[in-house]
């Protein structure tokens, strides 16, 4: 469509005619609105004249070429949301916005949607096309992104030691990561121009050589062509090479570089990167306030649980179930034995007790017999002094026999009484004794029952690889044996295979 092919739609403008009349209002109105289609996606390139910014922060000037000229006008939001160098009198500019005519002069007027120097349309062509081609060589890969270490300690950072950029890093790694001071290290670089490339290259492998845990790559905001060094072929290839872990804050939120694309982790701002780097002071000390917590807690569960079994244990051993249970036992027959001596004792005793009470008695009586006899007789003898002397002779005699007679009956009770004693001992024992005899039988049995009986006889255990072997069926030439004696073992080697006869046949069938 032509520029002035005007389409009225008021009714009395739909034909016009020689005697139409048409307000100038109507037609700088519908001249807008036709050429406010026009040229919506086109840059348009010229040369920046009369510029001027308002109070309100709106910049206006007028774009020419040697044909001719359009007035323009920048207003303030979209100069802030683009954040570029303002436009400058003399400058070679591309701008891309509406086209429309400013009602009050008639003129045509572009209300500026974006803006960029002249030649950068080129720049930004070979930006897309640099970035495809890399991205399809895999170097913008995930997969091809290191991680960063779980704690940074030592930090590479790449930047230019002029602006404010050096300055927030360290204020946010003092804050946060303030055990990093004596490990910092900067690589001076520049961050913009044509050398500025080559330069950060060469600074990422420095750093990259000194072994840091994680290299930081920062730079402030710019515009495009200010950023542009960022996007080399070669940094990017680089960045793709190097050992260490990159993390990069190039340029603020809206801004894109191949170099932010490449490197392992990738931040809005400086500021951003330089969080990215890990957890905080205050969040690593909430991490070990927790483990320690945890720690503690298992300590104390573990030391009270070990406390006891340690003293079930000493319990244990200090008094074993089967050897109390003995005691018992043992305690109880002891018992016995005593109740079963003190009864017998007490017997015996009184026994000897009632003998002891007659034998005076008897003693008393038969003397008194005897001196009445003695009595008589001597009344009876004509020679009263030789009978009287004979008599005295055989009562000594009697005396001396019913003495001895007594201390028999005496000793005879007691040794009595000494067997008896004994005899209760053995009794008490006894089951002791039994109990004993059958466990010495039953170890017996349990040795005569052992694997090394054999073995003690000269016999020799045959194993292959960890089994016994009861035949010559699993074993064949050149296998390893290990043949274990009495005292030892001996590895050998089969040389040679010779079943019994029984084998044989067994082996036939």
């Amino acid at each position: 469509m032509a520029i002035f092919d005007l389409n009225f739609d008021a009714p009395s403008l739909a034909t016009p005619s020689a005697s139409s009349v048409v307000s100038v209002g109507d037609v700088v109105r519908s001249v807008g609105d036709e050429v406010s289609q026009l040229f919506r996606h086109v840059w348009i390139a010229g040369e920046v004249g009369n510029c001027s910014t308002s109070s309100a922060g709106h910049t206006y000037f007028t774009l020419k070429d040697d044909v001719g000229q359009i007035n323009c006008v920048l207003f303030k939001g979209e100069a802030e949301r683009h954040r570029q160098s303002p436009i400058a009198m003399g400058q070679k500019v591309e701008v891309r916005g509406v086209l429309g005519v400013y009602p009050k002069s008639g003129d045509l007027q572009i209300r500026l949607s974006d803006w960029r120097l002249a030649g950068l349309g080129a720049l930004y062509e070979a930006y897309l096309a640099r970035k495809a081609q890399l991205a399809r060589e895999g170097l913008f890969d995930p997969d091809l992104k290191k991680p960063l270490p779980r704690f940074v300690k030592s930090i590479g950072l790449v930047t230019s030691p002029q602006g404010a950029v050096v300055h927030d890093v360290r204020r946010t790694l003092e804050r946060r990561m303030p055990w990093t001071a004596p490990h910092r290290m900067l690589y001076s670089t520049q961050v913009q121009g044509e050398a500025a490339p080559a330069q950060i290259v060469a600074a990422l492998k420095r750093a990259d050589a000194a072994g840091h845990d994680v290299i930081l790559l920062v730079r402030g905001g710019g515009s495009f062509e200010d950023l542009f060094c960022f996007n080399d072929e070669t940094l990017v290839r680089t960045l793709r090479e190097l050992k260490t872990p990159v993390v990069t804050g190039i340029g603020h939120e809206d801004d894109e570089t191949l170099a932010g694309l490449a490197s392992d982790l990738n931040a809005s701002t400086p500021t951003a990167a330089t969080e990215l780097l890990g957890p905080s002071l205050d969040e690593w000390l909430g991490v070990l306030g927790y483990f320690e917590d945890v720690v503690t807690r298992r300590f104390e569960e573990t030391f009270a649980y070990g406390t006891e079994r340690v003293d079930r244990a000493e319990a244990l051993l200090a008094k074993p179930p089967i050897l109390e249970r003995g005691d018992q036992a043992l305690n109880s027959a002891r018992v016995r034995l005593r109740q079963l001596m003190s009864a017998q004792l007490e017997r015996s005793l009184e026994a000897l007790e009632r003998q002891d009470k007659q034998l005076p008695l008897a003693l008393f009586r038969y003397q008194e017999v005897a001196q009445s006899r003695l009595t008589r007789a001597a009344q009876q003898l004509m020679n009263p002094q030789a009978l009287v002397g004979l008599n005295a002779t055989r009562l000594e005699q009697l005396t001396a026999r019913l003495t001895q007679g007594a201390s028999a009956q005496v000793e005879g009770r007691l040794k009595t009484l000494s067997q008896v004693e004994r005899h209760f001992k053995s009794v008490a024992h006894q089951p002791v004794l039994d109990r004993a005899q059958r466990l010495d039988a039953q170890a017996q049995a349990l040795a005569a029952l052992s694997p090394e009986r054999p073995l003690q006889l000269g016999y020799a255990m045959v194993e292959k690889a960890g089994v016994v072997e009861e035949g010559i069926a699993g074993i064949e030439v050149a296998d390893e044996l290990v043949l274990r004696m009495r005292d030892g073992t001996l590895t050998t080697t089969v040389t040679a295979r010779r079943p019994s006869e029984k084998q044989q046949d067994c082996e036939k069938m």
